[in-house]
């Protein structure tokens, strides 16, 4: 209670110089007028929150940098009965807290704040927005009423992830890999324990190999014996199998990225786009098919007119929901010129629903929606942590930095917002030239950029998967 009457009368004095201006404008007749005893926080927000990220280069050294977390993607909750404003989903880990600027509106005619611990009211600050605030610890923010004797305080604390195992961290596993140099359009894919990287040389169809996905690892170049019209942006990959289609529209598989035969019989136009364990999945003449054996294909049935399929950049990814429901999804871009646009498609079946008879669903744009499919330069998509994921180098579709942006979806690839706690190695940011990027089967990202390749893991899921 003694705490509790100083800091009533510290606070009212501050108001006894506003309060004897207003009862000096105050007629005669209006001697009856009520000050209100309303006092309590209506709205509170963070601005632009630092993180630092660590990241390890080849030769074992570490660097740091700071990356900006817009603080509206952590809501503050107010619980106006217990008098507590916290961020129920925590700040990434390394969040620097200690001088933070905090947007508050209120009811009332002042708002101060305090730490916890603090027993001087000389400590008390007046809220200005422009504040610097140190919320390190624990913080009372007090709102006084316009009647100078009511005022209610709540405690204000910020949580933080301790652990760095919602961070990722990466490592340079290879500083120069020779064999890179002159390749373009590449891809990678983990298979069998070994790490494959396909691309475009002036002989043709190139394949680099690492022996291992370990640390460190030894690089084999190969010729394949893929034809020069192989479209290498068609790669996919299906229970341990390679797949292609070439501009001439030819299916080819290959169990080692060398060695590769046909399937089924040419097609005109036909561009792979997905392969199930059920369904190999094509684009022919502007509409999409699927097929058992490459041979006989049938048309899909889409809820949308074909001219919104992809026509171009197009990536796939079939995997299983979180509650055992099966998933494929695709996306692209509306054309190749300027003005491309991000297309997304899913398709959906569960145990009591056949694959071939579930329908096609067109992820719609709608106006003032940021969020839809980025087109990327280089672009990889892969399931990760339970959620889909993709980065790549410059965007396309509208102005953004270089590589550097990774973007997730957690709604299945309706919505893709930029990860405030996955980031790229810095070292990689505006990188230019060819781009690959693949997650092998213990939750490691490859990336393969400027004959460099990159290394890393959320680690927590190294915690299950060692």
């Amino acid at each position: 209670m003694r705490e509790h009457n100083q800091m009533k009368k510290y606070l009212f004095g501050l108001l006894v110089f506003g309060c004897a201006m207003l009862s000096s404008c105050i007629k005669d007749d209006d001697d009856d007028v009520v000050l209100s005893s309303d006092c309590y926080i209506v709205d509170f927000s963070l601005e632009s929150i630092k993180q630092m990220i660590r990241t390890k280069a080849s030769d074992g050294s570490d660097s740091t940098y700071t990356v900006n977390i817009d603080g509206r993607y952590f809501p503050m909750t107010i619980d106006h009965r217990n008098q507590i404003i916290e961020n129920r989903d925590s700040l990434p880990f390394n969040s620097i807290i200690t001088n933070l600027k905090a947007t508050v509106s209120y009811s009332g005619s002042m708002l101060s704040y305090r730490p916890v611990d603090a027993k001087e009211d000389s400590l008390w600050t007046a809220y200005k927005t422009s504040d610097s605030i140190n919320f390190s610890k624990p913080l009372h923010f007090s709102v006084t009423a316009l009647d100078g004797q009511t005022f209610r305080k709540y405690t204000v604390k910020l949580n933080v992830h301790q652990q760095e195992g919602d961070s990722l961290y990466w490592a340079c596993s290879d500083s120069v890999v020779a064999g890179l140099e002159g390749m373009t359009g590449i891809k990678a894919v983990a298979l069998d324990g070994k790490l494959l990287v396909l691309g475009q040389t002036e002989n043709g169809v190139g394949l680099l190999v690492r022996d291992g996905l370990g640390v460190a690892g030894n690089w084999e170049q190969q010729n394949t014996s893929l034809p020069a019209d192989a479209d290498l942006t068609t790669l996919r990959v299906n229970n341990d199998r390679l797949y292609l289609t070439s501009e001439s529209g030819s299916l080819y598989t290959s169990k080692d990225g060398q060695t590769w035969e046909t399937l089924g019989a040419q097609q005109e136009g036909l561009t792979l786009a997905a392969v199930t364990n059920q369904f190999y999945y094509a684009l022919m003449n502007g509409k999409l098919y699927r097929s058992a054996d490459a041979v006989e294909w049938t048309e899909e049935e889409l809820d949308e007119e074909n001219t919104y399929l992809p026509q171009g950049r197009m990536l796939s990814v079939s995997y299983i929901q979180n509650n055992g429901n099966k998933r494929l999804f695709i996306a692209g871009a509306s054309n190749d010129g300027d003005g491309a646009v991000g297309l997304a498609w899913s398709k959906m079946w569960r145990s009591d629903v056949v694959e071939g008879d579930a329908m096609w669903m067109h992820f719609n744009r709608s106006t003032g929606n940021d969020y839809y499919f980025p087109l990327l330069e280089g672009q990889s998509l892969f399931p990760y942590d339970g959620r889909l994921m993709t980065f790549g180098g410059k965007r396309i579709d509208k102005e953004g930095e270089s590589m550097g942006c990774l973007y997730v979806s957690n709604d299945n690839g309706i919505t893709w917002k930029q990860d405030l706690e996955l980031h790229l190695p810095f070292e990689l940011r505006g990188v230019e030239g060819p781009l690959a990027a693949t997650v092998d089967a213990n939750h490691y990202i490859w990336i393969i950029a400027n004959q460099q390749v990159w290394r890393g893991r959320l680690n927590r899921l190294g915690f299950v998967h060692p």
